[in-house]
């Protein structure tokens, strides 16, 4: 899942573009899910009377996250399953491990992060919850360290740098690293 990216400008579309992310993980073999937890309404033309309406399944980003999960994750045959978020999406992921704990256990080896605020979410989860992901989350943050330098661990996981220190550059910046990172894992399984 690629949840949150930012929008590109000025010449630079591969920095903000989920593209790149869902190519690389074609190249790789791996099946992709792309979720938008931001898009909670709709506005089109063709709504009821041109009435901002609730999209059904999705009227927050975990209550859209977790839709997909019940709906899509949970239907189908993958072991092995990654998940790459920025930002608030580390508050979805945490939910979707709280809430479906036995299989989000089971079947995510990796989940990077990208520049995701994760201590101002993690003091409403349980303990359980937060050594599970220890385990298998990296979090690159914004920081002017070279990238993927280790910063320090966290109760949910480590945190490395993204090497760039604005938050909408973090995914772009990290991107080979975290590729390396869920092929790194995922050869385990081999």
């Amino acid at each position: 899942m690629v949840p949150e990216l930012y929008e590109p400008d000025n010449g630079h579309e591969a920095i903000g573009s989920q593209l790149d992310y869902i190519k690389q993980a074609r190249l790789h073999g791996y099946g992709v899910i792309v979720t938008n937890t931001n898009l909670n309404t709709d506005e089109s033309s063709e709504s009821n009377l041109n009435v901002t309406q609730r999209i059904r399944g999705s009227g927050c980003a975990e209550e859209h996250a977790c839709y997909v999960w019940e709906n899509f994750v949970l239907r189908c045959h993958a072991r092995h399953i990654c998940i790459m978020a920025h930002s608030y999406g580390g508050a979805v992921v945490l939910e979707l491990a709280a809430r479906y704990m036995p299989d989000f256990d089971r079947r995510v080896f990796a989940v990077a992060l990208t520049d995701s605020p994760m201590r101002a979410y993690t003091k409403h989860f349980k303990k359980n919850v937060l050594a599970m992901l220890k385990k298998r989350t990296i979090n690159w943050a914004a920081d002017n360290h070279p990238v993927n330098a280790y910063l320090i661990t966290r109760d949910y996981g480590e945190v490395r740098s993204a090497g760039h220190l604005l938050h909408e550059w973090t995914s772009y910046t990290a991107f080979p690293y975290i590729f390396k990172f869920f092929e790194d894992e995922r050869k385990k399984f081999r």
